[in-house]
């Protein structure tokens, strides 16, 4: 198996959407993130974005996710990767912290050119946007949050109009 493996996006999106269910129980919130969510007719992986109930671990909602493979590529407390349903494509799940979701699934929903676009502006206004929000850095180096709860909140105070994911790049 290979990661360059790909699969049509409705097949994907169907997989995507029954580990989502599954994994309801002992999550606050689950999104389908990357390729998928930009509706790409061809998908290379499942990226699901995660945020844990409070009474559950993520080493627990990790253990849970790894179980509903058939094969563990990679496990981890923030990132695990599995094969499902014989699909020969990666299968992962990351889990956001509880107070940037918004920038982390901006992140992992993509395109790679629209968030290399979007750190360009953040870094032109003197910001620095990452995976885990928009930061002020102060000239000794101290980052302040300043958003990133949700992907609108980002796009907000980087002064721009919000696009939905099916037109990022």
């Amino acid at each position: 198996m290979t990661k360059k493996d790909r699969i049509e996006w409705k097949v994907a999106k169907d997989l995507a959407d029954r580990v989502c269910k599954e994994l309801e129980p002992w999550c606050e919130r689950i999104v389908v993130a990357g390729s998928i969510r930009r509706m790409k007719p061809i998908v290379g992986d499942i990226d699901l974005i995660a945020k844990t109930k409070p009474e559950y671990t993520r080493e627990f909602v990790m253990q849970k996710f790894c179980a509903l493979g058939e094969q563990i590529l990679m496990s981890g407390i923030v990132k695990s990767s599995i094969v499902k349903e014989g699909k020969q494509i990666d299968l992962n799940l990351l889990l956001s912290n509880n107070n940037c979701s918004g920038a982390f699934i901006l992140h992992h929903t993509g395109g790679w050119i629209s968030n290399m676009k979007l750190r360009q502006v953040a870094k032109n206004k003197g910001l620095m946007l990452s995976q885990y929000g928009v930061f002020k850095v102060s000239p000794d180096g101290t980052q302040e949050f300043i958003a990133g709860e949700t992907e609108e909140s980002v796009y907000k105070v980087l002064g721009l109009p919000y696009v939905i994911p099916e037109r990022r790049e």
